[in-house]
């Protein structure tokens, strides 16, 4: 698979929280050669339903779960020189924007491109030069007088973050929008490799939505789905800038999560797994919450036994996330082989037993 390619496509595919109709769309239908449906419900989840092998209604439904949305901006008020004010939509970082290239989603119009100003050095006091800008400091601008502003962009209109994929040295790309249509990729990719094989399970790929903004596609996807394992996938914090702190996570590793939230022989096996396939692992150890589609994914229904694979990227939450596309093919291999022998091991216990036996 071309990660490179599909990431281009997909980052231009705008998506931010719970407006994530262009990105649905050309995720579903990249699904499609794989899977038996691939369907959009009312919050805007696609969920794709991997071709079923004679026998995979006796295995467990294993869903596997990527978000689709963004980060990005909301206006909130145009000024008399045409300058629009804005919010956040997500965890957008202020101290990044600054500088930044923006398109404002007009209405009923094509996206205006954009820049994000702000008071320039030389008009702040020494101490206003020494603090970051506050977000109601900064504007777009598109280059338009007050009536013309207000007429395409009334207030609550959408505005994404411009940065298309960069391909950088050593197969790393940057990129806006990696958090997470990447590891959305690497379910298409998980798809492609299990469509070659007679799996003794139902397996679902899900690109949910509004995970930036509490999780909440995660929540009523796995409950309409029913599952009985749950793989979230998302990005963690990539080591960067020589930091070196256990928090920050080697670009060239995948990740898998441990924790209160994660079910224990669900992390185990992923540890098995990678050792087999031989895919460098690093272990990211959350005390609570994952602040990922796992914690929702976990409390669907009765509750759902539920894993975390994570890619590290740099500089998350910014126009220039930065990520290895071998990492991101190591997850597609790790996830497919996983889910494989989850779907095995449940056939050999005849059930979910084994997930029960939680010994240290």
């Amino acid at each position: 698979m071309d990660y490179e390619s599909l990431l281009r496509e997909w980052v231009r595919a705008d998506g931010l929280s719970g407006a994530e109709t262009a990105a649905a769309r050309v995720i579903a239908e990249a699904f499609e050669p794989y899977c038996e449906s691939v369907t959009t419900d009312a919050l805007l989840n696609v969920a794709a339903r991997l071709k079923r092998r004679p026998g995979a209604d006796k295995g467990p439904h294993i869903i596997a779960v990527a978000h689709q949305d963004e980060i990005g901006l909301m206006t909130t008020l145009v000024e008399k020189d045409g300058a629009i004010r804005f919010t956040r939509v997500g965890g957008v970082d202020p101290r990044t924007l600054p500088g930044s290239r923006v398109w404002v989603l007009a209405e009923g119009h094509e996206p205006l491109l954009g820049v994000i100003g702000a008071m320039p050095p030389h008009l702040l006091t020494a101490a206003d030069r020494k603090k970051h800008y506050p977000l109601e400091d900064l504007f777009i601008d598109v280059g338009l007088p007050y009536d013309e502003v207000v007429s395409l962009v009334p207030t609550g209109t959408l505005v994404s973050l411009d940065g298309d994929p960069v391909k950088l040295q050593n197969n790393k790309i940057a990129s806006k929008t990696l958090d997470d249509r990447l590891c959305v990729a690497v379910t298409l990719r998980a798809a492609e490799l299990l469509s070659r094989v007679d799996l003794p399970a139902r397996v679902t790929f899900v690109a949910s939505s509004q995970e930036e903004v509490g999780s909440r596609g995660a929540q009523t996807s796995a409950y309409a789905l029913d599952p009985d394992i749950g793989i979230a996938l998302d990005v963690t914090h990539g080591k960067q800038g020589a930091k070196d702190d256990a928090d920050y996570l080697p670009l060239d590793q995948v990740a898998v999560g441990i924790g209160t939230v994660l079910h224990p022989e669900l992390s185990r096996l992923i540890i098995e797994t990678a050792k087999e396939q031989r895919v460098p692992l690093g272990k990211e150890f959350v005390a609570s919450y994952t602040s990922t589609d796992a914690d929702n994914i976990q409390c669907a229904r009765g509750g759902v036994p539920t894993a975390l694979i994570s890619v590290p990227v740099a500089n998350m939450h910014t126009p220039v996330e930065v990520a290895s596309l071998d990492t991101a093919e190591e997850a597609a291999r790790l996830l497919a082989a996983f889910i494989e022998k989850a779907a095995r091991k449940w056939a050999d216990s005849k059930g979910a037993d084994w997930l029960c036996q939680w010994a240290d």
